[in-house]
């Protein structure tokens, strides 16, 4: 409402969706071509706004004017005329959207526009294929009759014009050969009137429709929920106080602005563009594989180590604690710490991360790394006593005498097959780039590497003294610790050859899901 300096009355002016503006103007002040002319700009991706006056009688007042009912003073008006706005694709829209189909991930758009307008920016992004079929669902209800009606209007391609054919029911194939070819629309009053009426209707919409059209806050907020109760993981985009609701019941809701939708989503998107949906769907991939990567790099860490002090007690020794120290300090603490830096995989796959830590495929390769683990080691020991050089551990159970090739060899194999584990979980594509690309982790695994065999082949009496470690001359013994070196890097393509085995035989399985 406003008033003209010097005038004696005020004047309404009310802005709005065409048809709803349409439906409040005086007949006489509507042009015979305005549906025509609304619908040819809608249809060419155009947001068209109606905009109406009204003038309002002399005694009411300003004050009055605060209390008045909309419904009393926005009837009645005169026509002014269309706003035309062009809805701009941005650059990024389209690369995203065809990044997400390769992905096998379901897009569909939830709007408060017209619906011709959002089918129309719907190709032109590409969510719509050029070659597809549209279907636009319509559905009412009569009040007065109780009777509730629904009817499909098809579209082909890009014509401007729908063909309606009422029917009394309609047969919405989900199978999974048409599901690209035929695509869904529906407004927000059709979709309200189809999931109270038509359930059977409203779940194929779910799964087909790809446009909804003239939504309210609530709609789209009850299009989140009725996706969730398929299965479906949704995540929203939204940048309006209107899509608060939807934002917050979204399983990843993501702002794109840092306004009040902001507060409701768990994501604020820095960029005000759906760039940032390929890349919290891959950074949450990869922070689902490294959690998985890291679980079961400590279990086998605390079962390589349990094995090793088994077996050392079996002959009545063990690692001393500087020995201890070192595994725990400068091999595991830094692994665990450089592994979880790995960045994603920049290209996003159809292929879904497992989601259960004790699936069997997890069980199955923790269970072959440790029989891995166990011949190994048991496999030295064998092999060290059966050496022409060995002399059995003999000393006074009560002391703790550590400087016995036992304890050594134990010591070595343990270290190197920590390396080896860090290593092979390090699944790389698709999910996380390449191990070698982690600069921290690569450069962690040689520090550990050439320290650990710097102390094998070199001679560090100092460092052995302080380890408790056996004493050694340059070439003493040298053989044997080449056969600890060798028997390393074998288990290490055995190891190899067994995640990769076991990794996909798991990625058949999940891509046999779609």
């Amino acid at each position: 409402m406003c008033r003209t300096l010097g005038a004696k009355s005020m004047h309404l002016y009310v802005k709005g969706a065409p048809e709803k503006i349409h439906s409040l103007c005086k007949e006489r002040t509507v042009p015979d071509n305005f549906h025509d002319v609304f619908r040819g700009y809608a249809m060419q991706g155009f947001r068209v706004i109606a905009i109406a006056y009204k003038t309002l009688p002399r005694k009411l007042t300003w004050h009055h004017a605060q209390r008045v009912n909309r419904e009393d003073v926005e009837c009645e008006l005169e026509f002014l005329g269309l706003l035309i706005m062009e809805n701009v694709l941005k650059p990024d829209t389209t690369p995203v959207i065809h990044s997400l189909h390769g992905a096998r991930i379901k897009c569909l758009m939830a709007t408060g526009d017209n619906l011709l307008t959002a089918l129309s920016v719907a190709r032109d992004c590409d969510m719509i294929p050029g070659d597809a079929e549209v279907m636009v669902i319509q559905a009412s209800f009569d009040e007065a009759s109780g009777v509730a009606t629904v009817e499909s209007a098809g579209t082909s391609q890009r014509q401007t014009n729908v063909t309606k054919s009422t029917t009394t029911k309609i047969q919405l194939s989900t199978a999974t050969d048409n599901i690209q070819k035929v695509h869904l629309a529906v407004d927000g009053r059709s979709f309200s009137t189809i999931r109270s009426y038509f359930p059977d209707v409203h779940e194929k919409l779910l799964v087909r429709g790809t446009i909804f059209a003239r939504m309210l806050p609530e709609q789209k907020e009850q299009l989140v929920q009725d996706l969730q109760r398929l299965g479906y993981v949704v995540c929203m985009c939204g940048d309006g106080a209107n899509d608060c609701g939807s934002l917050k019941a979204a399983d990843v809701g993501i702002s794109l602005s840092e306004s009040v939708s902001s507060v409701a989503a768990p994501f604020t998107s820095a960029m005000p563009n759906i760039h940032c949906v390929p890349i919290i769907v891959r950074e949450g991939r990869c922070a689902l594989v490294t959690a998985f990567q890291i679980f079961k790099f400590i279990a086998l860490y605390s079962l390589v180590q349990f094995i090793s002090v088994l077996l050392l007690y079996g002959v009545e020794t063990n690692m001393s604690d500087p020995m201890f120290l070192y595994v725990d300090l400068l091999v595991i603490t830094t692994l665990a710490v450089t592994m979880c830096n790995t960045h994603s995989f920049p290209q996003l796959v159809p292929t879904r991360p497992p989601c259960c830590l004790v699936s069997f495929y997890n069980l199955l390769s923790v269970g072959l790394q440790l029989v891995l683990v166990i011949l190994v080691q048991l496999g030295m020991l064998v092999f060290l006593r059966s050496q022409s050089w060995y002399v059995p551990i003999q000393h006074d159970p009560n002391e703790s005498v550590y400087d016995y090739w036992d304890t050594a060899t134990m010591f070595f194999i343990s270290i190197y097959q920590y390396l080896i584990l860090a290593i092979v979980f390090s699944k790389g594509p698709p999910f996380q780039s390449p191990f070698w690309t982690n600069k921290w982790f690569l450069g962690n695994l040689i520090v550990v590497f050439l320290v650990t065999t710097s102390l094998l082949f070199g001679v560090y009496d100092d460092v052995h003294t302080m380890l408790e470690m056996v004493h050694w001359k340059p070439a003493e013994k040298i053989n044997f610790r080449w056969t600890i070196f060798l028997i390393c890097c074998l288990s290490l393509v055995v190891s190899f050859v067994i995640e990769v085995r076991t990794a996909s035989c798991l990625r058949v399985e999940l891509l046999s899901g779609f």
